[in-house]
């Protein structure tokens, strides 16, 4: 029964996290890359987001089975490493949220009116991506605690959007948005891997 209750926990965490990822470059690629869709769609952008991912979520939902119950035959889990893991993501998420307020969501980026405002707190005097972190470290620590294929895949996805993708398209938004203030803090602060001694 003990077995049985933690394939259910870890199969449904997984589906959950397939499911909701996309979100993050669906919103976030188009309100850093886009900049006259982002103009023009302003807070629409939201209800946009959710109908072009409400499908995939539908069809993860639908079919469990094509995302759990995959093994990776040279990885066995580990989620005595995994859920640590997986916890510090989700904290270091939700002080970020926490931090960031209205501005986690884009507000900032979808409306010029607001202020124009740069975030150099702890975490971010440690780097200047920490809930791109959180999320590296949330899908490293679900890869341990499951061992599956998806969470693989997963893990590597977010990794290569957020890295390739996302965080340029984003850095280069902010330097256009906050000039002199992001580059002096660009300088100081390191894109990802933390400065905990600062």
């Amino acid at each position: 029964p003990q077995r049985l209750v933690e394939m259910v926990l870890t199969d449904s965490l997984l589906i959950a996290s397939v499911a909701l990822w996309p979100i993050i470059p669906l919103f976030w690629v188009p309100v850093h890359g886009l900049a006259p869709l982002r103009r023009r769609l302003g807070t629409l952008m939201y209800p946009v987001v959710f109908v072009v991912w409400l499908p995939w979520a539908v069809a993860v939902l639908d079919h469990p089975g094509l995302f759990a119950g995959h093994p990776l035959s040279w990885l066995r889990p580990h989620p005595w490493l995994g859920w640590p893991l997986f916890l510090l993501g989700c904290a270091l998420q939700a002080w970020t949220a926490l931090i960031m307020g209205h501005r986690i969501i884009g507000i900032p980026e979808l409306h010029r009116r607001k202020r124009q405002a740069l975030v150099d707190s702890p975490p971010f005097t440690w780097c200047r991506h920490p809930t791109y972190l959180s999320h590296h470290l949330i899908f490293l620590g679900l890869l341990f605690i499951t061992g599956e294929t998806a969470s693989l895949v997963l893990f590597l996805l977010d990794v290569a959007v957020t890295q390739l993708i996302i965080i340029p398209l984003e850095e280069r938004e902010l330097l256009q948005r906050l000039g002199d203030r992001y580059r002096r803090y660009a300088a100081r602060t390191p894109r990802l891997i933390p400065h905990l001694w600062r």
